[in-house]
């Protein structure tokens, strides 16, 4: 993290939230207003690890994808020229996280457990909330929901049930 330290750099996923896998790997986004320039530094600054890089268009925004191993993690950077805070996999993280602390347990095991059966993270939330559509875009959706809004709309009324 302090080698990408001027990248805005934040962990993300499953990892940070407890519901990760044991071949989970390390989601850690960066801002990257100059996607070569970001691409370079990390040849620079990783150099002697296997880099596996890929630049794509995400939501229409290029990005750059960097995979490497490290401490027996799989590490992957995801760089977009759009601020942390502002990209999908945080908002993504911070409504799941949202989710599981007002749901509790249950939801935490049933997310598990559609994850065991090989669901992605948002689709098992997808699930898990009954939403219908991309739950990728769903749970952008519901990011901008008060904790409130959230549990009258999904009846979560937390551990006592």
């Amino acid at each position: 993290m302090e080698l990408l330290g001027e990248f805005d750099p934040l962990l993300v996923g499953t990892v940070p939230i407890g519901i990760d896998l044991p071949d989970s790997d390390l989601d850690i986004i960066c801002f990257a207003p100059d996607i070569g320039f970001f691409e370079e530094a990390v040849k620079q600054r990783l150099m002697g690890l296997s880099l596996h890089m890929e630049q794509g268009y995400t939501g229409g925004i290029l990005s750059l994808t960097v995979q490497f191993t490290y401490q027996d993690w799989i590490i992957e950077l995801f760089a977009q020229p759009v601020p942390t805070l502002m990209q999908n996999g945080w908002r993504h993280m911070i409504v799941e996280h949202r989710i599981l602390r007002l749901w509790g347990e249950k939801a935490r095991k049933a997310v598990m457990k559609y994850k065991l059966c090989g669901m992605k993270t948002e689709p098992a939330f997808g699930r898990l909330l009954g939403l219908e559509g991309d739950p990728y875009e769903e749970l952008l959706r519901l990011n901008d929901w008060q904790d409130e809004r959230l549990a009258r709309h999904f009846n979560i009324k937390g551990e006592e049930d």
